[in-house]
């Protein structure tokens, strides 16, 4: 967890540089990370599916 908010401010200093491009990155990236997680577990839960 200490290591997403390390990502985090590193980010946030991004930021002041890229203005409104560092924004959108910082805000598409947890949506991609939910994404990631979503697909895992639904795939996960076929493999579940397919073993019964």
């Amino acid at each position: 967890m200490n290591q997403f908010f390390s990502l985090r401010a590193i980010f946030e200093e991004q930021n002041s540089d890229y203005g409104s491009l560092g924004n959108n990155i910082s805000k598409i990236i947890p949506l991609l990370i939910s994404l990631l997680i979503i697909f895992t577990i639904q795939k996960n839960r076929r493999i579940i599916n397919r073993d019964y």
